[in-house]
This record gives structure tokens, sequence and C-alpha cells, in this order.
């Protein structure tokens, strides 16, 4: 019996135990669909990787091309996506934000060039340097 004819199969016990409203056998049928869809994840005819929680999202900004900056999460499918919308952000602004620079979100909201620094360079001038 091939994957998808077993997945049809441990469906329909699922869906038979889950409208007579028993919740051992439905439980039952519920991890053996888990596991069955565990295998197809790993079959080579599977469409799409799996990702483990560090596949980045492919979809690029429509406007300027910059990468969005969300994982896939573990367990899910590329065209599956990522919770809560794109958020894009240029590598540069990325790599930035996980140095921990310290950015001057004023002008950046105001659509200006914004300055910043990376923390070892920070000077009392700065508003976060009370945060040292």
């Amino acid at each position: 019996m091939g994957i998808r004819s077993y997945c049809s199969v441990a469906d329909n016990s699922f869906t038979g135990a889950w409208q007579r409203r028993d919740r051992y056998e439905a439980k039952d049928a519920w991890w053996e669909l888990k596991n069955t869809a565990t295998q197809w994840f790993r079959h080579p005819d599977f469409p799409e990787p799996v990702s483990d929680g560090t596949l980045p999202c492919s979809i690029p900004s429509p406007d300027t091309g910059h990468p969005c900056t969300k994982k896939i999460p573990r367990g899910w499918t590329p065209s599956e996506g990522h919770g809560g919308g794109h958020f894009w952000q240029s590598p540069k602004a990325a790599e930035l934000q996980e140095s921990g620079a310290h950015i001057d979100y004023q002008a950046l909201l105001s659509g200006q060039p914004a300055k910043y620094h990376l923390p070892k360079d920070c000077t009392p001038d700065c508003p976060q340097w009370r945060d040292q």
C-alpha cells in the first residue's frame, strides 16, 4: 500500500472516530496520520523542502527586491509561508540589527537617512547610552 492510499485509510479512521466522538480512537488515528505525514515529508517525491525553523522566506519585496527576514516555521513548507505577513529589510539593515547597532529611529520614521553606530562606539549623546 502506497503512502497516499495509507493516508486515505488513516484519514477515514480519524474522521469516523471524530464523528462518533470516540476520543481515544480519534487520538490514535490522529497520531497515525502524523506519522504518515512525517514519512511523506521524507519521501523523494515530496514537492518541497520542509523547514527546520531556519529556512528563509523566499518572497522578495515587490518594490525594492529586499528579502523577507522572517523564517519559515519548523515543519512548514515554503508554500505554507509564515504568519504575520512579510518583513522586508535590506541586508545591511538586517546586519546592523543583528549586531545591536544604535539607530536613530526618528530619522528613519521621517524618511531621512538614519545615523547609526555600534554599541562599542557609543557616546553620552546617544539616546541609548543610559541602557549600557
